[in-house]
């Protein structure tokens, strides 16, 4: 039954301020009425009758709490009406709306009712009407900023929240354009890479397009995920491997030596790093284009001999495409290093 009034009473602000203030009402309640006690009346509690004390208490606590009630309604229509974080200032404009309960309470009652039926206090009378007044005010004021730091604290933390989900929406709207990137770079790539197969070989160009469709098919695959096992990203690099030396021959020379299978890293990652050391550099008979892989410290590293081709065409994808979706899953950077006879990319391993 009690806890019928106190929900009757004091109804669940959540939906408006983020937390149910119930209890916290209560409380203040009390507190505000001892506060007042305090002020109006200091040391009677220890020189007056504690039953006749105790009357007297009782009846501030009912007026207080009436006021309580009553502009912590008015509260919580101003945060309704204004509720966001950057409205807090349309709020405390109108702060004296919330004000008018407390006057409309405390005036009739200190005018009317306190003279016929209040208890008196002997030794301390009445308290001087303007200084409940003030007093009033001050107090109410006091809950009101209480009311809104806890208040604003929330709506900052729920701003920090929806900040934080809007960059991860976005980051994911990122890293799925960049994976979009590669499937038709991929593709573009090695359709020129089929046109010289056709002229030279018609059976390797066969060949080609069936290894390239089943390439394609794990590139497909692989686009749909964050990260890639590298077990499963050596699979069909190495079938890209032999796309590659398909074409190329004895003049591109590999050295795989990986043992991280289990670590992770970006998916299609390694292919783009073979295609760009093979785009930007020569590979003939005379200057064999070597590419070496293997793993340490934690990275999955890819070095190449430098000989570099006259001003290559670029999309610019590539290293960009692999730095950016890094970037997005872990703070681990991709690290570059070149000097005047090699060219190094070191792909951070996750577990």
């Amino acid at each position: 039954m009690i806890r019928k009034w106190i929900k009757f009473i004091f109804p669940d602000s959540k939906p408006i301020l983020g937390f149910n203030d119930r209890y916290l009402a209560m409380v203040a309640s009390i507190i505000n009425c001892h506060t007042a006690m305090t002020i109006y009346f200091t040391n009677a509690f220890f020189t007056i009758p504690k039953f006749l004390y105790f009357k007297k208490w009782l009846e501030f606590y009912l007026i207080v709490s009436v006021i309580f009630i009553c502009t912590r309604k008015a509260y919580l229509f101003l945060v309704k009406k204004y509720p966001a974080f950057e409205q807090s200032r349309a709020r405390w404009k109108r702060i004296p709306l919330v004000l008018l309960p407390f006057f409309g309470i405390a005036i009739p009652y200190v005018k009317i009712y306190r003279p016929k039926f209040s208890i008196y206090l002997e030794n301390y009378g009445h308290p001087n009407f303007y200084n409940e007044l003030v007093t009033g005010t001050i107090i109410i004021l006091v809950d009101l900023a209480i009311y809104e730091t806890i208040y604003l604290l929330l709506e900052l933390k729920e701003a920090k929240i929806k900040e934080k989900e809007y960059q991860n929406k976005k980051l994911l709207f990122e890293l799925s354009g960049l994976k979009n990137q590669i499937s038709p770079h991929f593709l573009f790539n090695n359709l020129n890479s089929l046109l010289y197969l056709i002229d030279e070989s018609p059976e390797k160009s066969k060949e080609f397009v069936h290894k390239l469709s089943f390439i394609y098919h794990k590139i497909l695959e692989g686009s749909q995920k964050d990260l890639i096992a590298v077990s499963e990203e050596m699979e069909y690099t190495n079938a890209y491997i032999d796309l590659l030396q398909q074409r190329f021959g004895g003049n591109l020379v590999f050295n795989v030596d990986v043992k991280s299978k289990n670590m992770k890293v970006i998916p299609l990652a390694l292919q783009l790093c073979i295609e760009n050391a093979v785009k930007h550099n020569i590979v003939s008979k005379n200057h064999p284009l070597t590419i070496s892989i293997t793993d340490k410290n934690g990275y999955l590293i890819i070095t190449n001999n430098k000989q570099l081709k006259p001003k290559p065409f670029s999309s610019g994808i590539g290293i960009n495409n692999i730095k950016d979706r890094y970037g997005i899953i872990t703070d681990q950077s991709v690290i570059v290093q070149e000097n005047q006879s090699s060219f190094t990319l070191k792909l951070p391993l996750i577990p």
